[in-house]
């Protein structure tokens, strides 16, 4: 008989929140401006939820990548600005990629809700029971709605799709 190892007791991780505000902004961009806030002019939606890898997901699914491809996050976004991790609050400020903008701006209706349904879908197999519309979901289906919406609006070349992240840990 092996004897047991005693239990070593770690503090819990704390959670971390996030809110983001997807915005519309002209080219050149002043990062650091943007990180004391937008002007209520721009275009703009916020989401709890909506950060950097909510994008990369939509990138990989919107081009037909699986969601398990160790693809490079800079495909799609690139961080401009960003405040320290050790605090607790920071903000981070992404510039989406052209790619990204464009694949957004053609997303359907129909496709935004196929994948608000089957979000989880390419990380493992299927669930037996349908996928149905609950809160998370709709959650989902309204921020794909809104940056489809604002990728539409911002198709001058010289226009940003841009993203801003506020992270705050939670005791």
């Amino acid at each position: 008989m092996t004897p047991k190892s005693p239990h070593v007791s770690r503090p819990p991780s704390p959670r971390i929140a996030c809110y983001g505000t997807a915005f519309l902004a002209d080219a050149p961009v002043d990062a650091i401006a943007l990180m004391r806030g937008i002007a209520a002019e721009v275009p703009q939606f916020s989401s709890p939820r909506l950060d950097a890898s909510f994008l990369i997901n939509c990138g990989r699914f919107l081009s037909g990548k699986p969601a398990t491809m160790a693809a490079a996050p800079s495909t799609y976004l690139k961080r401009v600005a960003g405040a320290d991790f050790h605090s607790s609050k920071a903000t981070v400020v992404y510039e989406c990629s052209t790619e990204l903008r464009g694949l957004l701006a053609a997303l359907t209706a129909e496709r935004a809700t196929q994948m608000a349904i089957e979000w989880h879908g390419g990380y493992g197999p299927q669930k037996s029971k349908p996928a149905e519309l609950n809160g998370r979901t709709r959650r989902r289906l309204e921020i794909l709605r809104n940056l489809a919406a604002l990728a539409l609006q911002g198709k001058d070349p010289q226009t940003k799709l841009m993203l801003r992240v506020d992270y705050r840990k939670q005791h």
